[in-house]
């Protein structure tokens, strides 16, 4: 009873600690995967949030350079028109006042305005014609210079970061690997202990059937030795010869009567 204690003891122990260091290198590997997650997790998070910044810097760019030179654009158009209609007023005006040969100088005058007015129109057509140019220019050239340079900022940014998200994923892969050899290790420590242990316990079994009917045969011959001796022996009659010898009486210092 006392060996079935000591070795049910000992087994509980070695399953104890088997069990303790399973839970601590399962929480250490599961603590180290997590981590590994997480860094997985923000990295590809900034991915992310760096693709949106590089597409809204293209948006805003392409956007702010066109917007600001349609403004500009416009007001030459109104100038344009603003001109246009001074030209038709001071037309209306001349075949409305026809020349009179008193006003020869008011119509050189008119003349000379009228010429100097399309003239100026003249020269803001070209200078809006040579602004087109130079807008469509200017968008061309600046749009894909901005967004040469901020693509090929994103791409080394992003290519970096793929970089680390492979370690990462190469590193993670190593750990579950590792993981599931240890899982596997002690999945066949568990089971050899598990059959060591019912090994143990038929064992076990065994000497406490045969040290009990070693105590049976014990006690039986116990209790026929102490029948026998409970019995009185009884010397029967004739049995055993006996002589009987006369003893001389003697006196004090061995002297005879």
């Amino acid at each position: 009873k006392n060996l079935l204690i000591a070795n049910d003891n000992l087994i509980a122990e070695c399953l104890s600690k088997e069990v303790f260091s399973v839970a601590t290198n399962s929480d250490l590997n599961v603590a180290r995967f997590t981590e590994i997650h997480a860094a997985n997790t923000i990295v590809e998070a900034r991915c992310l949030k760096l693709e949106a910044e590089l597409s809204n810097l293209c948006d805003k760019s392409h956007h702010d350079n066109h917007e600001e030179l349609v403004n500009h654009f416009s007001k030459l158009e109104v100038n344009h028109l603003n001109l246009q209609l001074k030209y038709q007023n001071l037309k209306a005006n001349f075949r409305n006042n026809p020349p009179t040969p008193d006003k020869d100088t008011l119509d050189f005058d008119s003349v000379f305005v009228i010429g100097k007015m399309q003239a100026s129109l003249q020269g803001k057509d070209n200078v809006i014609r040579q602004l087109k140019m130079q807008i469509s220019h200017l968008q061309e050239t600046r749009s894909d210079t901005d967004r040469t340079l901020k693509v090929r900022t994103a791409n080394s940014q992003i290519t970096q970061l793929t970089e680390t998200v492979t370690n990462l994923q190469a590193q993670n892969d190593l750990f579950r690997a590792e993981n599931d050899k240890i899982k596997q290790h002690y999945k066949e420590l568990y089971n050899s202990i598990k059959i060591m242990r019912a090994k143990h316990i038929e064992q076990v079994t065994a000497l406490t059937t045969e040290n009990v009917n070693l105590k049976a045969q014990i006690l039986d011959k116990v209790n026929s030795f102490s029948k026998d001796h409970a019995k009185p022996k009884v010397l029967a009659r004739g049995k055993y010869a006996i002589d009987v010898e006369l003893v001389v009486p003697r006196l004090r210092n061995n002297r005879e009567a």
